[in-house]
């Protein structure tokens, strides 16, 4: 009678230890979906892809882009 007892008390802490286990995972995994769509809706950016036409025919940009490339070839060479 008392092994049986101890047998239905171990089963028992068991099963409720799993249920738990399961029961604190998955409330991590609905923390980090809440955290990763929060810091998803918290951005100023928008991506799209554009095609090289659209690129070429930004005059601000290409300007912007030859200084920089001006600026970076002008710094490797006073590097060596």
């Amino acid at each position: 009678m008392k092994q049986e007892l101890k047998q239905y008390l171990k089963i028992g802490t068991l099963l409720l230890g799993i249920a738990l286990f399961s029961n604190s995972c998955q409330k991590d995994d609905d923390f980090k979906a809440t955290e990763q769509n929060q810091t998803i809706n918290q951005t100023d950016f928008k991506i799209s892809k554009v095609g090289r036409s659209n690129l070429e025919e930004n005059t601000k940009l290409n300007s912007k882009l030859t200084k920089l490339s001006k600026s970076l070839k002008n710094n490797k060479s006073n590097t060596f």
